[in-house]
């Protein structure tokens, strides 16, 4: 049966899509302890968004089990009567044997929740926001960007906040305004400087114009030039008009082959791939398109 700090912790969500599950984690003792037994684990692990954890690199039913922050009840502290309360004298086996009894522990600490920065008008303004991030002492892999407040937090005299014994921090200014090219090499520039204290952040960190104000823009643009210049020499496409296109064109990124070498805001034709599916219109001269619903776009 479940005890009392095995309740005090979440557990699994009903369903959680595969991509936001940290699976195939792996601890070498001295980080999550069983819910139920209390004893320290060592092994595979993997997490929930809701910071949930259990043991095993994925969920396998009847297996895997729930795991909490690892604490050691044994340390030297305080001791307690046999009610709970406080006794004025420093002990250590005695928080072990009534954290066994009623479920208590003396732990104050709480897992990270994971933060997901919106940056606001001031930010822009200011050209770059500051990210902050934890990651656990003995497993590179497991990094979490959190807000100010729990980053504040952390400590190592057992405060509500997260356990500075088990993770360290990194704060970076990420730059969001500017010439994108620019800021993409500031921003891995601000990478390669923080991986000296925190290793495999640049794994965390794959977009570097992450939240710039302009960078939707710059994409699309990234993926027009990138369709641009092509050309066939036939065989490949039809005009609209069920004609056989032969000359240069390029791929839009939303509308498909179009004539020209480059996207621009004069008419011009959709290109229809010669295996799309046609029909015969009741002139019976001109082929119709059903992928098709008009012959010129911008």
């Amino acid at each position: 049966m479940p005890n009392q700090i095995a309740k005090s912790y979440k557990t699994r969500p009903i369903y959680t899509p595969a991509h936001q599950i940290r699976a195939g984690l792996y601890t070498e003792g001295k980080e999550w302890m069983d819910a139920v037994t209390y004893e320290e684990y060592i092994g595979l692990y993997h997490r929930y968004p809701n910071n949930s954890t259990y043991t095993q690199g994925t969920f396998v039913k009847g297996l895997s089990k729930l795991l909490i922050p690892y604490t050691q009840a044994t340390q030297p502290s305080e001791l307690l009567t046999p009610a709970g309360a406080s006794s004025g004298i420093t002990g250590s086996m005695n928080n072990s044997i009534y954290f066994k009894l009623t479920g208590k522990r003396f732990n104050n600490y709480r897992d990270p929740s994971f933060y997901y920065p919106d940056p606001t008008a001031e930010q822009y303004e200011s050209g770059y926001i500051k990210r902050l991030f934890l990651q656990r002492i003995n497993n590179e892999n497991d990094i979490i960007e959190v807000n100010a407040g729990e980053f504040d937090k952390t400590n190592k005299v057992n405060k509500k906040g997260i356990d500075e014994g088990l993770y360290r921090k990194m704060a970076i200014d990420w730059s969001v305004v500017g010439p994108i090219a620019e800021v993409r090499k500031v921003n891995l520039s601000v990478i390669r400087e923080a991986e000296k204290t925190m290793p495999g952040l640049s794994e965390y960190l794959t977009d570097l114009d992450e939240f710039h104000k302009e960078s939707h823009k710059v994409k699309e643009q990234e993926n027009m030039s990138a369709g641009e210049g092509k050309y066939t020499s036939g065989g490949e496409f039809r005009l609209p008009d069920g004609t056989m296109y032969e000359g240069p064109y390029h791929v839009h990124p939303s509308k498909g082959p179009m004539t020209g070498a480059k996207h621009s805001n004069q008419p011009h034709d959709i290109l229809i791939p010669v295996n799309a599916n046609t029909t015969t219109n009741t002139t019976g001269n001109n082929m119709q398109y059903t992928s098709i619903t008009g012959g010129s776009s911008y």
